[in-house]
């Protein structure tokens, strides 16, 4: 075998291969999920909780949702672009420059100046300690009190830690998890650079973790190439055998068609595929022989699929008649009326901050939900387009920001009086559903 000439050729690549690929500033792979505590101070211990930021999908660069903002952001290791209503793609960092002026969506933080003071700052933080991070000192906000005065990026993290305008002071944010989107999506055995595809570049980046301190895989998973369950010289030899002599490819998934890893029994959990999502259900009713069932919920949604409209089924089942009955409206003024089955039912979404629901529907006439109740079966339909809304209101409201990736509750439930031989009783009748959304 000339194997031997063509591992010669790696080694002697890894050196430029290292200077060529530094990690990256901002690792936008989609799934990734930064968590934010504020502090009492650098360093300090966490007083409540911040802000996260997700990256939502790939499509025309990378979507990122931050601060209750989506935004669209492109670029390389060191100079990232964002996406400016009206102006295109315009700087957002530059993380080699010394100073540049930079743009954002936050319109009082746009058109501030960036200065790298510092490129050797030790953070200290919730999720950890880092070293060698860039420290950006901002000049010319507009923000008097909000807008953010220091940052601190890591290399291959993002953003660990920033100081903020205050009335009282500087408030500080710090990081206090950063949960990477790997094993979110399928990949390809051997793509170790997590670029999308088998070249010599996997093996180069296998070969300097392993010789000369570069960069560790995010899931070995990926690195694996002889699928051993170990990460070693073997698997570039593998690997660059495949490329250039004709050798076997890697085992499954292999190098061609993304997948999840086969052999669970490995020490890289990170490649194997999620395990099935669990959406809890529950309901209860203290109204004699009636129900609300949810039906068609789905469990896992994405954030396109939310957004492009999904409709949430109900059924109220009454089993028994009941005359006279008073069914409550649940919105701020009261203005939601009965249904076919006679009952107001309430529904809407929430979780980690975020609602949806038709609460304030503005003013109306005073709305006298008494029914007789009769035997029966009905179905409801909610719909929802993936935004935070309180409803229409009296001011036609638009819809909010987007709900980020979580795990969401849509509930419904009806209150009200019945009469009964032992005077007026008051009902609650509920039915809720967890579903995750997911980039």
């Amino acid at each position: 075998m000339r194997i031997g000439p063509i591992v010669f050729l790696g080694l002697a690549l890894l050196p430029s291969a290292l200077r060529g690929a530094p990690p990256m500033n901002i690792p936008l792979d989609v799934g990734n999920q930064w968590t934010y505590a504020r502090t009492a101070g650098p360093g300090g211990a966490p007083v409540g909780p911040g802000p996260r930021m997700y990256v939502i999908d790939a499509e025309g660069g990378h979507r990122l949702y931050f601060l209750g903002v989506e935004f669209r952001v492109s670029g390389t290791v060191d100079d990232i672009d964002i996406e400016v209503p009206g102006e295109g793609m315009v700087p957002w960092y530059r993380f080699q420059e010394q100073s540049w002026v930079h743009r954002d969506v936050l319109t009082c933080e746009d058109r501030t100046t960036y200065t790298a003071a510092s490129r050797s700052d030790d953070v200290v933080t919730p999720s950890g300690t880092y070293h060698d991070c860039i420290r950006l000192e901002i000049t010319g906000s507009s923000c008097r009190d909000g807008g953010r005065t220091v940052e601190w990026w890591a290399s291959d993290v993002g953003l660990v830690q920033w100081s903020q305008d205050s009335i009282a002071g500087p408030t500080y944010y710090a990081l206090s998890s950063f949960d990477e989107g790997v094993g979110l999506s399928p990949f390809l055995r051997g793509d170790a650079d997590r670029d999308g595809q088998l070249s010599l570049t996997d093996a180069v980046f296998i070969l300097s973790w392993i010789f000369l301190g570069g960069p560790a895989p995010r899931c070995q998973d990926h690195a694996d190439v002889d699928d051993d369950g170990a990460v070693g010289l073997t698997d570039a030899v593998v690997l660059l055998s495949y490329l250039f002599l004709g050798g076997p490819p890697p085992p499954p998934p292999g190098p061609r068609t993304p997948g999840f890893d086969p052999t669970t029994g490995d020490p890289f959990p990170c490649g194997d595929e999620p395990p099935p999502r669990v959406c809890p259900e529950s309901s209860s009713s203290d109204f004699p022989g009636v129900s609300i069932d949810l039906l068609g919920s789905p469990c896992v949604l994405t954030l396109a699929e939310a957004a492009a409209g999904v409709e949430f089924i109900y059924r109220v089942v009454i089993e028994e008649e009941h005359p006279e009955t008073v069914s409550r409206a649940l919105d701020a003024r009261h203005c939601e009326s009965a249904g076919d089955s006679g009952l107001v039912t309430h529904a809407e979404i929430s979780g980690g901050g975020q609602r949806y629901c038709l609460c304030d529907a503005g003013l109306c006439a005073p709305q006298v939900n008494e029914h007789d109740l009769a035997p029966g079966q009905w179905e409801v339909r909610f719909a929802w387009r993936g935004r935070n809304w309180m409803g229409p209101s009296d001011t036609g409201n638009p819809e909010g920001a987007p709900f980020p990736p979580g795990d969401y509750t849509i509930t419904v439930r009806s209150e009200g009086m019945y009469p009964s031989a032992a005077g007026d009783q008051t009902f609650e009748v509920t039915a809720s559903h967890t579903f995750h959304l997911v980039p």
